[in-house]
C-alpha cells in the first residue's frame, strides 16, 4: 500500500501504522487492513505473488533520499522528475516492487497553466521484479 495523500491508521495484525503523504506499507496477502481515515486520505493498493511469509513492514518515503538503488532523478531541465523505488530491496517481501514518480513543481506550474490536469504524486510500477 501506498499512501498517496493525506495521512491514515492502518492495523496490520497485531501492528499499527501511521503512513502520510508517500509512504508505504508492505502488508502480507493474508492480512486485511482495516483503514482509520484521520484525514482525507488516498491510498493505491497492489498486490503480487509472494512466495514466502514476510511480516508487515512500513517505510517512509524520507528514508529514500541518498539511497541511489532506491531513488534517481531523471530528465533535463524541462522534464526533471525524481523516481522512488518505495518498495523493493528495502522490504522483506520476495521480489514485490512499487514504485513513484514525482515531478518537480515548475514542471507542474507549466502543466496547469498550459491546462493539463496533473498530479504531484503518480504510482509508476507495481509489478514483480
Amino acid at each position: 500500500m501506498i499512501c498517496l495523500s493525506g495521512t491514515v491508521e492502518v492495523t496490520v495484525g497485531d501492528e499499527r501504522f501511521s503512513p502520510s503523504e508517500r509512504d508505504s506499507i508492505y502488508v502480507p496477502r493474508d492480512l486485511s487492513i482495516p483503514f482509520a481515515d484521520e484525514v482525507f486520505s488516498g491510498q493505491a493498493e497492489f498486490s503480487g505473488k509472494i512466495e514466502g511469509n514476510y511480516p508487515p513492514e512500513a517505510r517512509p518515503l524520507r528514508g529514500h533520499q541518498g539511497r541511489q538503488s532506491l531513488h534517481f532523478t531523471a530528465g533535463g531541465p524541462a522534464t526533471t522528475r525524481d523516481l522512488y523505488i518505495v518498495i523493493g530491496e528495502n522490504v522483506r517481501a520476495g521480489w514485490l516492487l512499487a514504485g513513484l514518480t514525482i515531478f518537480r513543481a515548475r514542471q507542474l506550474d507549466e502543466l496547469a497553466s498550459a491546462g493539463e490536469q496533473c498530479d504531484a504524486g503518480g504510482v509508476v510500477e507495481a509489478s514483480r521484479r
